[in-house]
């Protein structure tokens, strides 16, 4: 009796242990780090075929290539498939996350923080430009105004063209051609003491009028009509000597 329990006993098989809570064998670590190579492999791969990227930009080939050295080294540690599993799958997720390289400026999305920058940078250009002229001594006036106006237009047409900019190259280029638009513009010229002479005879003439002006204001109306009809005639006897000293003075710039 006793002998045929124990060869019932002997009869009945071992308890069949789950795959997952086996010890891997050389062949499961083999495959799973076969699978993390492949997703490195085509991630690496996507990245090389995307247009303009930068190939001194090689941080993200490096994070890859660390993610995957990493798990070769769990998965020789692993005790049992299921760590193998987890293992394998952070892996691929890692890999999966990884950002794109850089792109070379010429294709990198046009950013409005580079066309306020670049904008900033033509302003203050243009603004010291200005500065600049305003301070010649005994500067032409008219010729004065003509540079700034020149500095305006040129300040205005690359702000038109950087709102239209496509790429960080364009923005580039817009400012880089526009700073030297701006240093191109000369100086203007500064006042002979002929012409010095003349602005400030014009100058005297206006201020003696607008004073001649003022005190008829303040006179009785029949007395101010006399007044008025006499400055008049000044002020057109007046305008016909600057309308000729002007022509005299740009006959001979």
């Amino acid at each position: 009796m006793v002998q045929s329990i124990k060869n019932a006993i002997q009869k009945v098989q071992s308890p069949q242990i789950q795959w997952v809570f086996r010890q891997p064998t050389k062949a499961d670590r083999q495959k799973a780090k076969d699978n993390i190579h492949q997703k490195a492999n085509e991630q690496k791969q996507i990245f090389e075929k995307l247009p303009g990227v930068d190939a001194k930009s090689v941080a993200q080939a490096a994070t890859i290539d660390r993610i995957v050295q990493r798990a070769k080294q769990k998965l020789d540690e692993a005790v049992v498939n299921a760590g193998l599993i987890a293992i394998k799958q952070s892996a691929l997720e890692a890999i999966g996350t990884v950002n794109q390289p850089n792109l070379l400026r010429s294709f990198q999305t046009i950013d409005v923080n580079e066309v306020n920058r670049a904008e900033s940078v033509i302003q203050v250009v243009g603004d010291g430009l200005k500065k600049q002229f305003n301070a010649i001594e005994n500067v032409d006036p008219v010729n004065l105004q003509q540079q700034i106006n020149r500095i305006d237009q040129v300040i205005t047409i690359a702000k038109k063209r950087l709102n239209g900019a496509k790429t960080n190259t364009a923005v580039d280029q817009i400012q880089g051609e526009t700073l030297a638009d701006l240093v191109s513009i000369a100086a203007p010229s500064a006042l002979t003491l002929e012409r010095e002479i003349r602005e400030q005879a014009h100058r005297q003439i206006d201020w003696a009028g607008a004073k001649k002006q003022a005190e008829i204001d303040l006179l009785p109306r029949p007395v101010k009509l006399t007044y008025q009809t006499l400055v008049t005639q000044l002020r057109a006897i007046l305008a016909q000597v600057t309308k000729q000293s002007s022509r005299q003075r740009l006959s001979r710039i």
